[in-house]
């Protein structure tokens, strides 16, 4: 059976995630401008929608990979 995953992903989402809420207390703490937070929030956006693409696309290649193993029967 197919074993492939892509654990990167979700570390990215996290560290995106902790980006943004950094962003936010960087601006209410300093001053700075919302645009900042905001820009940061539209990077976990992204992240999230290539998360949700990889986990889309691992589930594919295990079952590609399942269908190859069972063509080559190593599956019983």
């Amino acid at each position: 059976m197919a074993a492939g995953k892509a654990p990167i992903s979700g570390r990215i989402v996290i560290v995106s995630a902790l980006w943004f809420m950094a962003m936010v207390v960087i601006t209410i703490v300093e001053g700075d401008y919302w645009t900042t937070a905001l820009s940061s929030l539209g990077l976990v956006g992204i992240a999230l929608i290539n998360w949700r693409g990889f986990k889309k696309h691992d589930r594919e290649y295990q079952k590609r990979m399942e269908r190859l193993d069972q063509r080559l029967g190593r599956n019983p």
